[in-house]
């Protein structure tokens, strides 16, 4: 398309679009009108030339619409031509200005960096714990089936399932396709070497189809390993079989000797085979990524007798087309039926005085919880406020460098460089700053990523899976990208190319109303970003301080916790296993430096895990009364002490153990539960 004329030529601007429309109609006019005066030269009557003139023609509205979209086509072709070719001008212009100004490329660059660092590391966080699907075929389909918070005084979120609820809901339940159970334990394996603890889970045939496993070498469970009466059999996970047994294919077939028995090994699992969640009895140190060792079948007998124990997870695969709702109304009406199906085990008193339900909910919704994603949304809120701050803070270092180089802009602009140009130089300058800081962030998020996996509690589900893979990259550098944009944009508040300030050689140089806004806005932005979070950082401090200064009810300082499982197939009888167990407490307490030993469950993470009904002997409850559920556990003398717990009364010795009595030690609120008012001991 031809230049135009005066300025526009002498700048180098393309013409607008309005232009380019008004180029193209003239252009018609100009054809249309040059053929009518040629016919009418040639002897027609203007009417008549008028007429031929449409004839020829035609619509000449429609080819001058498509004139017009083909020069609007290349004037969208011109100008990004234009821009790139300033832009990739301009690149190697600013690269040496900002070497230049050292300090305002320093400050810009650590502050993006850290922000978009913090970022990046709080979005891998995210992605892997909350927005990235569970890794299960048709995991929009897994449902975890439990029983809910409804039984008082259980002192637990929720119950498991029990052996009986297995066989009638996995043979009654039309609504599922595939109902499984497993929990998790520690086992002490004694084959391959030497004794070692390692994690293992009992299931059901059911439940590693569905998690995706296949069989590396043999077979999984099927059918005929979890039925009562059938040869104990494990399956090795393949991490466990390459650790412990270095990859040998022969051990399919062998026998794995273990504290529970002797397992023949059928099959190895394929890599990265994780549980969803441990199971309510689960004996695991890292809960954020449970990969058994070692998979074993629950035997159970199909006909009973069942009793009401609770132990499992419940795993399931709803059937096509069927809704959350319409498979716990079929799970209510089974439970209905546990009285009549299990009656030495539910009666309907307890399922009517303990609200005993069932409840199936996504898998996903299980594994996280109500918390889980919620907490991880509010800290990704509070790294965006940092970035926003961050930000805010480079945007204001770009529009005082601004001010500063308001001549040099003005010095270019008279030599007859155009706005797109300038443009092109600031918008250069600030991608340089973000890419080289985005570079820096992802380095500064692996730190972060690293720190965070060290020290974060290990409750977190699915926090091990976070790491920088193409997605979080692509993300970071979508982020980068996004902030360049921003500051390359905050030089254009300016209006028009601003050549009156050549005539200021001798005056300092003042921002213009907008630019004084937009500073303005930014500094009062800044502010109040920083005192919300400053806020939000005081009430969590008084929140951690508060529960700090709570006492647990025992003193852990100095004292160190650890398993011991001694194999059933060596120690046969409880009084062989009292007798280890105080061997070994001997040789302990007899170390230079230890002044207490005990064993027992460790505070504030095995109890709670089930609980008992509580019945007074001779003190039977009234009609309005309802008897406690409570935890409970097993502890051997020096347990107390040992923790440094202040009991009323004796605690159990070695001759009461040994001696089969059966002593008990309660809590305070139970006491005063059970007997009111009265002395307890």
């Amino acid at each position: 398309m031809p230049g135009t004329p005066g300025s526009r030529r002498d700048f180098s601007l393309p013409p607008s679009a309005a232009r380019v429309d008004a180029d193209a109609a003239e252009e018609m006019r100009f054809h249309i009108e040059e053929r009518r005066r040629e016919l009418v030269a040639g002897g027609m009557s203007p009417e008549q030339a008028d007429a031929e003139v449409r004839r020829r023609f035609g619509d000449a509205a429609t080819y001058q619409r498509e004139v017009s979209a083909i020069d609007r086509a290349a004037l969208r072709a011109e100008r990004r031509a234009h821009f790139v070719t300033a832009l990739a001008h301009e690149t190697k212009r600013s690269f040496r200005a900002l070497l230049r100004d050292r300090a305002f490329t320093t400050l810009a660059f650590l502050t993006l960096a850290l922000g978009i660092g913090a970022t990046t590391a709080m979005f891998a966080v995210l992605d892997a714990v909350v927005l990235r699907p569970l890794p299960y075929p048709a995991a929009d389909r897994l449902v975890a089936v439990m029983h809910p918070a409804t039984v008082p005084g259980s002192g637990e979120r929720r119950w498991g399932i029990s052996p009986g609820g297995y066989v009638h809901f996995s043979r009654d339940a039309r609504t599922l396709e595939t109902f499984g159970i497993y929990r998790t334990f520690g086992i002490t394996v004694l084959s391959g070497g030497d004794a070692e603890m390692a994690t293992a889970a009992t299931a059901t045939h059911e439940v590693l189809p569905m998690l995706g496993a296949r069989a590396e070498l043999g077979r999984l469970l099927d059918d005929g390993d979890d039925v009562e009466g059938a040869a104990p059999v494990v399956v090795l996970g393949a991490e466990y079989h390459q650790r412990r047994f270095g990859g040998d294919p022969r051990v399919v077939g062998t026998v794995l000797e273990t504290e529970y028995g002797r397992y023949t090994v059928v099959g190895v699992a394929t890599p990265g085979v994780a549980l969803p969640m441990p199971g309510p009895f689960a004996d695991a140190t890292d809960l954020r990524r449970l990969v058994p060792d070692l998979w074993t079948a629950q035997r159970i007998a199909r006909s009973g007798p069942f009793w009401n124990t609770h132990p499992n997870v419940g795993l399931a695969r709803l059937a096509p087309g069927v809704t959350m709702a319409s498979a716990n109304a079929e799970l209510a009406t089974l439970l209905a039926r546990f009285p009549e199906q299990m009656p030495n085990a539910y009666s309907r008193r307890f399922i009517e005085n303990y609200r005993f339900r069932v409840d199936a909910s996504p898998l996903r919704d299980a594994v996280l919880g109500a918390r889980v994603p919620k907490a991880m949304w509010m800290l990704f809120g509070a790294v965006l406020l940092v970035l926003v701050i961050a930000v805010a803070n480079v945007g204001n270092l770009f529009l005082v460098r601004l001010e500063a180089r308001r001549r040099e802009a003005a010095v270019r602009a008279a030599l007859g460089a155009d706005r797109v140009q300038l443009a092109a130089h600031y918008l250069s300058e600030s991608l340089l700053v973000c890419a080289s800081a985005t570079a820096a962030a992802l380095a500064i998020a692996w730190g972060s990523l690293r720190l965070v996996l060290a020290v974060a509690p290990a409750d977190v589900p699915r926090l091990g899976d976070a790491r920088l893979d193409a997605r979080t990259v692509l993300v970071a550098t979508a982020v980068g990208l996004l902030v360049g944009l921003v500051l390359g944009v905050l030089p254009l508040l300016r209006r028009g190319l601003d050549l009156g300030a050549l005539r200021d050689a001798s005056r300092g140089l003042s921002a213009s109303p907008r630019q004084r806004a937009a500073r303005q806005a930014l500094v009062v932005a800044q502010v109040a970003l920083s005192l919300m979070l400053l806020a939000a950082t005081g009430l969590v401090w008084r929140s951690f301080v508060q529960l700090r200064g709570v006492s647990a009810g025992f003193d852990a300082s100095s004292t160190l916790a650890f398993d011991v499982s001694l194999p059933g197939t060596v120690y046969e009888t409880d009084a062989a296993l009292l007798a280890a167990h105080r061997e070994l407490g001997d040789r302990l307490a007899a170390i230079p430096g230890v002044s207490r030993v005990g064993a027992g469950p460790v505070p504030l993470e095995d109890f709670g895990t089930g609980c008992s009904i509580i019945f007074r002997e001779g003190r039977p409850y009234g009609s309005g009364e309802q008897a406690p559920c409570v935890a409970g556990g097993t502890v051997l003398p020096g347990w107390f002490e040992t923790l440094g717990m202040r009991v009323t009364g004796a605690t159990s010795t070695w001759r009461d153990v040994e001696g089969r009595t059966q002593p008990a030690v309660v809590t305070r609120a139970l006491a005063e539960r059970l007997w009111p008012g009265e002395d307890p001991i």
